[in-house]
């Protein structure tokens, strides 16, 4: 399979970025052109330019001209669907994600058409371009200045989405099936719209073909119907289970900036007194440390990103020591993340262990850096938390179900 990674090894990475960003508009200008003809309405495309380039590769690219950081299509002043592609640097080697947040689904089965009628050889889309469509439904709120605004549902129900003792058994479940499937690259089973679908939340299993990659999306269109009928963290979860990469509990996607810095910021240093969300968030750092880790040689190598992420869920948790051993631990894990984009496995467990057991131990103080720990471990040890915390006998059973989803 010819890959993105292979394409930038092989090719110019500059023109490769721009070309990218060229088959999002073109994608962009169809939808509009076609649903305002089937609609009629007049819509306006507005783009938003990312923000003043601070590296040399990504002055290159914006130079070009077809770079954005959100593309609205407005019609008499009112959004309609907002393509956002902010989240995310801009490097040689980086994805293109792109959030599509939209008053409807019909914005799925054009991507889905265009998909089929811009065929990338006998590659998927998400292959050849490492970009991934997210659909996010919406909902219109009317702002202070009386204007009309169109903001994710995830983010509009953000507090009540959070997990919460009642609901946390069942969504570790569906956190370990997802990852669990990506690990092993193998499927995951999701029921919508009457059926069952087959998803793959690793866009490079051996499986995925661009017929699978159809299915996927049409399972997100009908994931994402189920949203506008009834939004809840049931529905939620089923629609991100449809997409690749993806993360499942909204407090991953509150921690790790999707819903943008100044709500990122409010949950790191967020003082209230539930622990779920933190747990449960927490138990997904682990496993996307575990999900995007990789081997080079002898060594494994994880993204720093991802442990600085597991540190911050944790950062200001109920039972985080305030003495200078917490703070040492906050430091070491910046000064990682500072100096190296990969690090290898073996030197920084102690921190991930730290981090835990900082946790865990509740109101205790951890003495010591504990290096003979695993990955692993720490998943098991949250794992048990959170089930003793969840533990009436349905909520262990949604668990099970759960997290047995995977062929």
């Amino acid at each position: 399979m010819t890959t993105w990674e292979e394409r930038i090894k092989s090719g110019n990475p500059t023109d490769l970025h721009n070309e990218r960003f060229s088959v999002w508009h073109k994608f962009i200008d169809e939808f509009k052109q076609n649903y305002e003809t089937y609609n009629n309405i007049t819509m306006q495309k507005q783009i938003e330019q990312r923000p003043l380039p601070y590296t040399e590769f990504e002055t290159t690219v914006v130079a070009l001209g077809k770079t954005f950081s959100k593309v609205l299509l407005v019609s008499e002043g009112i959004p309609l669907y907002i393509f956002d592609a902010s989240f995310g640097s801009l490097d040689p080697s980086s994805d293109l994600d792109v959030v599509v947040i939209a008053i409807d689904t019909a914005v799925i089965h054009a991507w889905n058409q265009f998909l089929v009628e811009n065929r990338t050889g006998q590659y998927t889309f998400t292959a050849y371009y490492d970009s991934n469509f997210y659909f996010e439904p919406a909902v219109r709120v009317i702002n202070n200045n009386g204007h009309s605004l169109l903001i994710s549902m995830a983010k509009h129900n953000l507090r009540a989405a959070l997990s919460k003792d009642a609901t946390m058994g069942s969504e570790m479940g569906q956190i370990q099936a997802y990852a669990t499937a990506y690990i092993e690259q193998t499927p995951l089973r999701v029921k919508a719209g009457g059926r069952n679908y087959t998803v793959y939340p690793n866009p490079l299993s051996p499986n995925v073909d661009q017929d699978a990659e159809l299915e996927q999306y049409t399972a997100m269109a009908h994931c994402g119907q189920l949203c506008f009928e009834e939004y809840s963290p049931v529905t939620a979860a089923k629609l991100a289970s449809t997409k690749s990469e993806a993360l499942i509990s909204t407090g991953s996607l509150a921690i790790c900036g999707v819903f943008g810095q100044k709500i990122q910021t409010a949950f790191i240093n967020d003082r209230t007194p539930n622990r779920a969300w933190r747990l449960v968030a927490a138990f997904e750092m682990l496993y996307n440390i575990k999900m995007h880790r990789h081997v080079e040689g002898e060594d494994i190598i994880i993204k720093s990103k991802y442990l600085t992420r597991l540190n911050n869920v944790l950062l200001r948790s109920n039972f985080t020591c305030t003495n200078n051993y917490r703070q040492r631990i906050t430091r070491y894990i910046t000064a990682n993340q500072q100096q190296y984009k990969n690090i290898q496995e073996q030197w920084v467990i102690h921190l991930v262990n730290a981090v835990i057991e900082d946790e865990i131990n509740e109101e205790d103080c951890p003495k010591k850096f504990e290096w003979n720990t695993s990955l692993d471990d720490n998943i098991e040890r949250v794992k048990l938390v959170i089930l003793n915390r969840a533990s009436s006998i349905v909520l262990r059973s949604q668990y099970h179900t759960f997290a047995s989803n995977t062929e």
